[in-house]
């Protein structure tokens, strides 16, 4: 074990011998390495890992065969204490590249601009299900989906990535309670957009709001001068923010929310009527 780590410490040795000698550094006087340096000593680390990982291994495998033989002999016991030896040195040297790697990453700036915008249009987190409306001049949204969409919108058209802001601007668009309940579940728990996406999702879109936007698909009506397209995509977003599944009786709900005219049109052509022999109104 020990010539195996002689022969991997010494190109580090001599990667910095031309900063000897090194036991005069105080803290008034600054030292870096070149890019070469720390690019040999990286390489010289991450091979010295994967001797000490090695080597770990194989003391393992001792002790796994003594230990099968009699868990309590002396020789199991030794086997032990050496594999354990092995496994701190491996940890031990892993930490450390994990920190000289950290020290050694490029420095991210963050534009000061855009960690302090604030954009205008911000939404606002109220829907149309709520008994009270906190601001009656913004928009109030059908479903916590809609909210959560326009939220990533806004902060997508401004240049802002969603992982390093939402947690800073997201407060901006609730209510007392609901910043509140954001400073226990959301706040510093490191979690991606996506991931706090969920958790609003789930905190928000309560069983009965869910009914309602299910009676809402329910009561859905093709409205005058509405394309069958469109109407197809309206109804298809409250599906979805329903949480209700396609299938046959979604099929039928579609079928009766289109306008007469158009049912018996449908009718009238069947299955086989292609999209280049009717427009937009008719089929989708």
């Amino acid at each position: 074990m020990s010539n195996s780590q002689e022969h991997t410490s010494t190109p580090a040795v001599s990667l910095l011998s031309e900063f000897q000698p090194m036991e005069d550094v105080s803290s008034d006087v600054s030292v870096s390495l070149s890019p070469g340096v720390a690019d040999g000593l990286k390489e010289t680390t991450q091979e010295n890992l994967v001797n000490l990982k090695n080597q770990y291994s194989i003391l393992y495998g001792h002790y796994l065969s003594y230990q099968k033989v009699n868990p309590d002999s002396d020789n199991t016991k030794n086997a032990f204490a050496i594999c354990k030896d092995a496994e701190k040195k491996y940890t031990d040297a892993k930490d450390a590249f994990a920190m000289f790697q950290a020290i050694h990453e490029p420095v991210k700036m963050q534009d000061e601009k855009k960690s302090s915008l604030v954009p205008s249009s911000l939404p606002f987190l109220q829907l149309k299900t709520d008994i009270a409306v906190f601001k009656k001049h913004v928009e109030v949204f059908d479903s916590v989906y809609d909210f959560c969409t326009q939220f990533q919108t806004v902060l997508e058209a401004h240049s802002l990535n969603m992982d390093d802001h939402w947690e800073r601007l997201l407060p901006m668009s609730l209510n007392k309670e609901e910043r509140s309940w954001f400073n226990e579940k959301l706040r510093n728990k490191l979690l991606s957009w996506s991931e706090a996406r969920n958790k609003i999702l789930d905190h928000f879109d309560t069983p009965y709001r869910k009914f309602l936007l299910m009676v809402k698909v329910w009561s859905s009506k093709q409205q005058a001068g509405e394309s069958t397209r469109v109407f197809a995509s309206r109804f298809q977003n409250l599906r979805r923010q329903a949480g209700l599944l396609d299938g046959l009786q979604l099929v039928l709900c579609f079928w009766c929310a289109l306008r007469e005219s158009i049912r018996r049109v449908a009718s009238q052509y069947g299955s086989t009527v292609s999209g280049q022999n009717c427009s937009d109104d008719v089929f989708f």
